[in-house]
């Protein structure tokens, strides 16, 4: 007696292993993703330490005093918005430009930088801080010009370990 076979255990050996590859490719697909997702959030998260240093740096020596904090290299600006020019009705800290010319941010000594391992390039991406010496704060209670206290406003920018990560933080400081 002879038999004849049809194929089916082939074919559904085949669609068996293409759904296999299917669920195999998803996988792979999907851990890659979360691999990606965490590294953005590392970088995201460099960039937020890295400018928390720079606020807090900016911060410290303004308490210290005016001299100190010249001698740190802080800059000091008139508050924004900026009048006339390309950058008209800008703020200081909204110009990419202004974050790499050290006459308008202050970079951060390289001793006052730390933990900035993973940082693509620490010497160009070192944190920097900005300075508005804003308008004298007056009191409600004392509205006399010898009871006026200093106000500044302090922002921070940190760079992740990729330069598309920027976290810009801002503080107003009353002496």
């Amino acid at each position: 007696m002879q038999t004849t076979q049809k194929g089916v255990v082939l074919a559904m050996v085949l669609i068996f292993l293409v759904i296999l590859m299917a669920l195999g490719i998803a996988a792979v697909r999907n851990a890659t993703l979360e691999e990606r997702m965490a590294g953005n959030f590392r970088s995201q998260q460099l960039a937020f330490q890295a400018a928390e240093q720079a606020l807090h740096f900016c911060e410290n020596y303004i308490q210290a005093g005016s001299a100190s904090a010249l001698a740190a290299g802080v800059k000091f600006h008139d508050p924004g918005p900026i009048s006339g020019g390309a950058n008209d009705g800008k703020n200081y800290w909204e110009i990419e430009s202004f974050w790499k010319d050290d006459a308008f941010s202050t970079q951060l000594p390289i001793l006052a930088v730390q933990n900035l391992n993973g940082v693509s390039d620490p010497l160009d991406a070192r944190p920097r801080c900005m300075v508005e010496q804003m308008d004298a704060l007056f009191s409600p209670l004392s509205p006399d010009e010898k009871d006026a206290k200093s106000q500044f406003r302090i922002t921070a920018r940190g760079v992740g370990s990729h330069s598309n990560s920027v976290v810009l933080l801002q503080s107003y400081l009353v002496l």
